[in-house]
């Protein structure tokens, strides 16, 4: 999805809200990761429920860059995602590009360091 259309969603990077960010962390519904000092990455182990009760799947539900001032953190957050798959030993490891102002620029990264398109993210806003 492109930037523009999660802005017409309402779901642009000016609505994350750290503060509920952190309320879903402390209550156990989500991970989080300090990347480096200028990225938080908030993620969920799942287990798929239509695979093998075997089949537990990382996913990257956000990434927050703080600090913009670092430049090439990108790699950093490979190294991140890949060091948690294996630490929660997942074989899988799901990422998205909705929220960015490139997500072409951030799709390719992801498929120049080995990730796969698996599948498109619709969206639709219920009145």
């Amino acid at each position: 999805m492109a930037r523009a259309e999660a802005e017409s969603l309402g779901i642009a990077q000016d609505a994350f809200d750290i503060d509920h960010a952190i309320e879903q962390w402390v209550s156990g519904k989500l991970r989080c990761w300090w990347i480096g000092g200028h990225t938080l990455l908030l993620y969920v182990i799942t287990k798929s429920a239509w695979h093998s009760k075997n089949f537990p799947v990382l996913h990257e539900l956000l990434l927050f860059k703080y600090d913009h001032t670092q430049k090439n953190t990108f790699k950093s957050v490979l190294r991140v995602l890949d060091t948690l798959a294996k630490h929660h030993d997942v074989r899988y490891i799901s990422v998205g590009n909705s929220l960015t102002r490139k997500p072409a620029a951030v799709r390719r990264l992801y498929l120049r360091s080995g990730y796969r398109q698996a599948a498109d993210i619709l969206i639709k806003e219920v009145a």
